[in-house]
């Protein structure tokens, strides 16, 4: 059958015969295609899951650092100023007294958690019952539940003076532990490496919340540099062998560190001077 238009001539009979059909792909073939496949959907799934993996990582560490943000804030520091005493109320109702140049920290959300302060210097507490109670310092670490107590934690001295109830001290450079019950005194320092008790009245301990000093058998080195603290001032030492002074007192603090001064240089045939505001100049007469 053949159909004539003005350009072509179709030819039916032999229209199907020219059609090429393409042949059927090999086994290979196919299985290259295949696995072609299969690797690029591994690839994307694996493309997808890093990118899950890495918004996981992100949204952790944004957490933590908000975390860690508040933690921060929620930190509570107290600080004493040299000549200044100061009360602080813990949020348990607790009441810590804190001597000259002190500093007390604690974290008020994990504060019900656990009762924890982190003392350096000199403070008296007040503890309301309840859980156990923990002051940390460089050299040691005090436990107690309900009790009244004082810490003196300044340089490599650590004492523990029990008020009230009963105290546990613990060394943090050997595993010394020491319980002291009201009147005793917990000594731990590098020439106690045992740590040591001693009874002691709480006047010779406490005397600095009513403001007075007490030297007992002092070297007039620490002397002047308990002056420094208690009067805010600089005192400089020029006397030969002053490790050699001691001294014994007890007596109510001067508002003025210049008669405080003159009473302890007569003690020693010494003279002070004032250089300027502050600062202050021992020398012998």
């Amino acid at each position: 059958m053949k159909f004539k238009d003005e350009h072509k001539t179709f030819d039916g009979d032999n229209f199907f015969e020219k059609i090429e059909i393409p042949f059927e792909k090999t086994k290979e073939e196919i299985w290259e295609n295949f696995s072609k496949n299969l690797l690029k959907k591994k690839a994307q799934k694996r493309k997808k899951f890093f990118s899950i993996f890495k918004m996981s990582v992100a949204a952790a560490i944004i957490f933590i650092s908000g975390i860690s943000y508040i933690l921060k804030f929620q930190k509570e520091t107290i600080f004493s100023k040299k000549a200044e005493h100061i009360s602080h109320k813990l949020p348990d109702g607790s009441i810590i007294e804190l001597n000259a140049e002190t500093s007390i920290s604690y974290n008020k959300i994990f504060w019900f958690f656990k009762r924890e302060v982190f003392l350096k210097g000199e403070a008296f507490f007040e503890v309301k019952k309840g859980e156990k109670f923990k002051i940390f310092s460089d050299n040691g670490i005090t436990e107690i539940l309900g009790t009244s107590f004082n810490i003196y934690a300044r340089d490599d001295n650590y004492k523990v003076f029990c008020k009230t109830g009963k105290v546990k001290v613990l060394s943090r450079k050997t595993d010394i532990k020491l319980i002291i019950n009201p009147n005793e005194i917990a000594l731990l320092n590098d020439k106690n490496k045992n740590g040591k008790i001693e009874k002691i009245k709480s006047e010779n301990v406490l005397f600095w919340k009513e403001n007075k000093f007490n030297f007992n058998s002092e070297n007039i080195v620490n002397v002047f540099k308990i002056l420094e603290r208690q009067y805010n001032v600089n005192i400089k030492l020029e006397i030969p062998n002053s490790s050699e002074y001691i001294y014994t007192a007890y007596f109510k603090k001067p508002n003025s560190i210049e008669n405080t001064l003159n009473l302890i240089c007569k003690t020693f045939n010494l003279n002070f001077i004032k250089i300027k505001e502050n600062q202050y100049k021992i020398y012998h007469k």
